[in-house]
C-alpha cells in the first residue's frame, strides 16, 4: 500500500477480498486506521 499509487479498492480486490467494506474493518483492527491512512503517513 505505502509504496503504490494503484487505488486501495484495486488492490483489495487484486488479493482476494470480495467485501471491501470487510478488509477495511480487519486492516483497522490489525493496523489502528484505514488503508487510505496508511497510505497517507510518513
Amino acid at each position: 500500500l505505502s509504496n503504490s499509487a494503484v487505488p486501495v479498492t484495486d488492490i483489495i480486490e487484486s488479493v482476494g477480498y470480495d467485501n471491501t467494506s470487510y478488509f477495511y474493518r480487519i486492516f483497522r483492527e490489525k493496523y489502528g486506521m484505514s488503508p487510505k491512512e496508511y497510505r497517507r503517513k510518513p
